[in-house]
């Protein structure tokens, strides 16, 4: 099924911004297990549970709730014009909301940056899950409109990369390179849209 934003439904939310965040994050951040936060020189909040020195050495899997993200998901998804749900689903399926996950490729974070990526999305921090979701969410929109609103090329495009994805088309495929990583990623993320998004059916 091929899937265009041209015909996705706008959800309308707007994010109540950094404030609402922190006032969802207080009591959630008591229960996540040894998450800290500090708030930096340009009143950025930062959240971690390992030392700020070595971000990379990483103990036990972290899983931020849901809910402390929503308003950032909200307010990016709603700036690139990107379905709320379908930020929340690349999430899921990318990191389980593991702000702190890196992949064997050198993927990094909530939406799984890589660094080149990071580099050319402006996100400073990787780490940060505000500024993974911005450059995520501004990534997906780059893609979007690379790939004129197909779904399936977009999310196959964000796994393998947009070359791989060029290269499947000129080669009279689907747009999903013969990648089974790629091809189960693609039916992962459009599951849990749907799912999110409250669709049914085929």
């Amino acid at each position: 099924m091929l899937v265009s934003f041209a015909v996705m439904a706008r959800t309308g939310i707007r994010a109540a911004g950094a404030a609402a965040m922190l006032a969802v994050a207080s009591p959630a951040l008591g229960r996540a297990g040894g998450i800290r936060s500090f708030t930096d020189s340009r009143g950025v909040v930062h959240l971690y549970n390992v030392s700020r020195r070595h971000p990379g050495r990483r103990g036990a899997p972290l899983q931020l709730p849901a809910a402390l993200l929503d308003p950032v998901i909200a307010k990016y998804a709603d700036l690139y014009n990107i379905p709320s749900a379908l930020v929340k689903a690349v999430v899921a399926v990318e990191s389980n909301y593991n702000p702190l996950a890196v992949s064997a490729r050198g993927a990094v974070g909530l939406m799984q940056l890589m660094p080149e990526t990071a580099r050319e999305m402006y996100v400073g921090d990787v780490y940060d899950p505000v500024q993974n979701i911005q450059g995520g969410v501004r990534y997906l929109r780059v893609l979007v409109n690379r790939f004129d609103g197909d779904l399936i090329k977009v999310l196959a495009a964000y796994n393998a990369g947009p070359d791989q994805v060029v290269r499947s088309v000129g080669a009279g495929g689907s747009g999903v390179p013969a990648i089974q990583e790629t091809q189960e990623y693609v039916l992962r993320v459009i599951q849990t849209f749907r799912t999110l998004s409250g669709q049914t059916g085929g």
